[in-house]
């Protein structure tokens, strides 16, 4: 919602947030979304989805990288990356500066999305959506992956989901077991997850639960995001030895061996990524608390 000029995303009811608007850039509404891009006084150019905050100039690399890099990293050599949503096109930023990998399929359903991404995002985007390894579906994500035979390396899913109506078609014991029917042989899937937040904590407990039903190696993690003015939540699954491959240790050697140079992801960052608060572990270990998520 707009008012004067404050965007206030009312996504959490008991708490909104105000975002002070300089200069609305663009907004519309598409078949699936209203859409603002805005330039705001505190966190520069920003994206908000039906009112709610999506990514910020301030901030999107610390939000990406923390969802590429782990997986990216995690796997001897990601070649084929499929990405659930990110219409905004900068999840490709990130993946493409991998360079094994060759293919990189986005499938996101709505088009006006991307086209705005292209036109006012540009400065950001670098040109990765006219990367020749990139393919960009117009397509629901569920669509794409049950009717392709295609296996990849990394499935990413960025879809942002609305707090209030949790679990979204795309954070479903359904949906990841579609997901990981389309990994090949060492996949990792990753995924934003909510948050970590005492009170707010139990969607991400849901989703560490149904995917470790599915998974034999499951590492949640998370970092803050000002924009969002929480502690936004990922996990990442795969195959048992996820978490050897994922240590700090590892992730420094593999950064170093790739020449990766990343503004917030680094060894140290991932082991307080990975140290979750007791809040999430006491949750995780009483069969109580959250639960299986199905459609």
């Amino acid at each position: 919602m707009s008012s004067n000029n404050w965007i206030i995303d009312y996504s959490k009811k008991n708490r909104p947030f105000m975002y002070e608007v300089n200069r609305v850039v663009a907004q519309t509404k598409s078949p699936y979304q209203g859409i603002i891009i805005a330039d705001t006084q505190f966190f520069g150019r920003a994206v908000f989805l039906d009112g709610m905050a999506r990514l910020s100039g301030l901030e999107w690399q610390v939000y990406y990288e923390s969802l590429v890099h782990p997986a990216m990293l995690a796997h001897a050599g990601p070649q084929r990356v499929f990405v659930a949503g990110g219409g905004e096109g900068l999840i490709l930023n990130e993946i493409l500066k991998h360079s094994s990998v060759d293919r990189v399929v986005l499938a996101e359903r709505d088009e006006t999305l991307v086209s705005l991404a292209k036109e006012h995002l540009k400065d950001w985007l670098q040109g990765t959506f006219d990367d020749s390894r990139v393919e960009v579906i117009d397509q629901n994500p569920r669509d794409y992956l049950a009717n392709t035979e295609e296996l990849f390396d990394i499935v990413f899913i960025d879809v942002k989901s609305d707090f209030e109506e949790f679990p979204s078609p795309f954070a479903t014991s359904e949906f990841y077991a579609l997901a990981k029917s389309r990994l090949a042989a060492g996949g990792i899937l990753a995924t934003i997850a909510e948050h970590t937040e005492p009170g707010f904590h139990l969607p991400f407990v849901s989703i560490i639960k149904t995917l470790s039903r599915l998974f034999e190696g499951v590492v949640p993690y998370h970092t803050p995001i000002t924009l969002f003015a929480d502690i936004n939540a990922f996990v990442m699954a795969g195959p048992a030895n996820l978490k050897d491959r994922c240590t700090a240790a590892a992730i420094g050697r593999t950064i170093a061996q790739r020449d990766l140079k990343l503004k917030h992801y680094d060894p140290e960052s991932h082991q307080g990524m990975v140290s979750l608060p007791k809040h999430i572990r006491t949750a995780l270990a009483d069969p109580h608390a959250g639960g299986i998520l199905h459609e």
